[in-house]
């Protein structure tokens, strides 16, 4: 937690109650897009495309529920 608000601090020149309203999934793609931006040839699954597959995986297991999905090949 101590090294989230050291970056976002110094790196946003964010104060302590602005740190603090911000909601956590906004800090962490500000601190994922300063990880980009220092080494943009890593190879990294970003934090859109994560809450994308998780709202996928999840729209699936709520289908799944409901009806049996068949395989297309």
């Amino acid at each position: 937690m101590l090294a989230y608000i050291e970056h976002l601090a110094s790196e946003y020149h964010m104060t302590l109650s602005a740190i603090f309203r911000l909601p956590l999934p906004a800090g962490l793609a500000l601190l994922e897009a300063r990880s980009c931006r220092l080494s943009p040839d890593a190879a990294r699954i970003s934090y859109l495309d994560r809450c994308i597959y998780n709202a996928r995986a999840a729209c699936r297991e709520r289908i799944l529920q409901h009806y049996t999905l068949t395989p297309t090949t």
